[in-house]
């Protein structure tokens, strides 16, 4: 959850009508700002972040033709929303020493604020202040001032995306331009490694240092030196990223991915990945909303979670890691509250709470759907591969559920120790729980919600009442003039859950919107296979022998497995055959 505000907060769960700015930048290139009140309006925003991709279309009003021949493609989008909060803001002092956020007017009110986006000691002079939303000053000493909008507006921005298309649209009274957007791990989704590399069996390199070379070090990582360089900030970590070594079992082919790579190494932790408004990616540890029951005597580390064992409708989160004690503590029951066990410490934390009941101090929610699936495989064992010497091997299993329904998968690795092969096990479990459904909710905005973020749900509209607490996988925000809505959903989607069994949505449409825009993906996708295929025969790449060659290939093919080998199957690798079989 992105930090808000006081009067924030309150403007949000009292209501109103939201605020969105979306601001369009480039080195050397003029800045653009659009909001609600600039000459051309923001007409409709349509936003999707995912815990690993973002989204998003911004319409703009081109009735004026102000927009025409413009083109934005490649700039840099920071799309932001708020609320007017009345807070007063103070006029601007010379010689003055401002910090990073602070906000000023101008010693001669015009209606606008700034923001101080880079810290330092005003002059001695008013500078000159930029009427456009967005455009930024500096004064003599260093300060950075941005247009931040109206006096008394405040706004809490997304992560920056970059502008991959826009459509020009002229519509029965209304003209308007649409810029879609995509975030930076879009565009690592087609950053492709464009030579192989391996790990050695000596080599040294943890989690940790594989992904510093694919990121913020890519540049002197020559599968991937042709990329961009992403800055990383690392919070709460597990015991796996800087520990685990996967050696000779780490793996680049040639075409893959580098979002693919980085994701894989990542899924051999419990640490999980978020864009956040600084540019930067930041890497966290798991905070799974569906907590094991407490036990005595145990090991617990930062950002683990567990319920009582006798469940009170809250989950507890570790905030300082330790052994926990031979009795069960008294948990408390108000927010940010703690209780010591033994050397560990549980506070009763979450980073937002929704309740149906409207009121001044809750957040309100019109609809939601609730399921609990099963985890599923319920037990991860994970072994030493049959040639390492010596033999490891580790195992960790959600007994609840094991229990109902006893689903088992083994993993080979390469591992140190039986506890190396247990934490690995136990962080797949993590991830199995957190992917089991549990939510979907449609409210008015939360402008400071985030992926990965924990959430506790309050429905008090059915008997006695139900809560559900999980972590936000995605937020989908919906703007059209007179509508503001926001989706999220809990859980990992239809395409990973197990047995075939999908996400529960909110409402008939929300499902409806599902298949039709899945269907969509899939025309699409069938046309470029349709092309394809055309020119493969046209070229005389594809005959009765070649269908049978492809019919095996497809047999043979499997998922990856957790030996982090990634590589980018194409068209090509299934209608030519290797030399040997030419």
């Amino acid at each position: 959850m992105r930090s808000l505000s006081a009067t924030l907060l309150t403007a949000q769960r009292a209501g109103g009508f939201p605020l969105i700015k979306a601001v369009f930048t480039k080195s050397g290139e003029t800045t653009r700002g659009y909001s609600f009140f600039t000459t051309d309006r923001l007409r409709g925003l349509r936003q999707t972040d995912q815990d690993w991709l973002q989204t998003a279309d911004v319409t703009i009003d081109n009735s004026l033709g102000n927009l025409v021949g413009l083109d934005l493609t490649g700039f840099q989008c920071i799309v932001s929303k708020g609320y007017n909060t009345t807070v007063t803001r103070s006029a601007w002092q010379a010689s003055n020493a401002y910090s990073l956020l602070d906000v000023v007017i101008p010693t001669t009110a015009t209606g606008q604020q700034f923001i101080c986006t880079a810290a330092a000691t005003s002059h001695s002079s008013e500078p000159t202040w930029p009427t456009g939303l967005g455009v930024t000053v500096t004064e003599t000493g260093g300060v950075e001032w941005t247009n931040d909008g109206r006096t008394s507006d405040e706004y809490s921005p997304t992560a920056p995306m970059k502008v991959i298309a826009q459509n020009d649209e002229i519509l029965i009274g209304e003209a308007r331009v649409v810029f879609s957007c995509a975030g930076l791990a879009n565009q690592m989704e087609e950053d492709e490694a464009r030579e192989e590399f391996s790990e050695s069996t000596l080599s040294a390199s943890t989690i940790k240092t594989l992904l510093a070379n694919l990121l913020n070090l890519v540049a002197s990582f020559a599968p991937f030196s042709h990329t961009e360089v992403i800055s990383v900030t690392y919070g709460d970590e597990d015991s796996l990223i800087d520990t685990y070594r996967p050696k000779e079992t780490y793996h680049i082919a040639s075409g893959a991915t580098r979002a693919a790579t980085s994701l894989g190494l990542l899924g051999l932790t419990r640490m999980v990945p978020r864009m956040e408004d600084d540019g930067k990616l930041h890497i966290d540890i798991l905070v799974n909303g569906d907590a094991p029951t407490w036990t005595a005597s145990t090991a617990y580390i930062v950002g683990d979670t567990v319920i009582p064992t006798s469940p009170n409708d809250h989950v507890y989160k570790c905030t300082t890691a330790g052994t926990s004690g031979g009795s069960e503590p008294t948990f408390p029951t108000t927010e940010d509250q703690t209780v010591g066990d033994g050397s560990v410490t549980w506070t009763l934390t979450y980073d937002y709470q929704y309740n149906s009941d409207f009121a001044a101090t809750n957040h309100p929610f019109w609809e939601a759907g609730a399921r609990k699936r099963l985890v599923i495989p319920n037990k991860i064992t994970v072994r030493s591969h049959e040639s390492h010497i010596p033999q490891y091997s580790g195992s960790a299993t959600d007994s609840t559920d094991f229990g109902k329904f006893p689903i088992e998968k083994t993993f080979r690795m390469r591992l140190e120790s039986n506890a190396q092969g247990a934490n690995i096990a136990q962080a797949r479990i993590d991830r199995i729980r957190a992917d089991a459904e549990q939510a979907a909710l449609l409210s008015p905005p939360n402008v400071g919600q985030e992926v990965w973020d924990l959430v506790r749900i309050t429905d008090n509209r059915i008997g006695s009442g139900t809560v559900r607490i999980a972590n936000v996988r995605t937020i989908e925000v919906n703007f059209t003039p007179g509508s503001f809505k926001t989706r999220l959903r809990f859980g990992a989607g239809p395409a990973t859950a197990p047995l075939r069994i999908s996400n529960v949505g909110v409402g008939a449409d929300t499902f409806e919107a599902d298949v039709i825009d899945t269907l969509q993906k899939v025309v699409e996708a069938l046309g470029l296979l349709a092309n394809d295929v055309q020119r493969a025969f046209f070229l005389g790449l594809v005959n009765e022998n070649k269908i049978l060659q492809l019919h095996e290939r497809l047999r043979l093919v499997e998922l990856p497995g957790p030996d982090v080998v990634h590589r980018k199957a194409t068209i090509t690798d299934l209608f030519i055959a290797p030399a040997e079989e030419a």
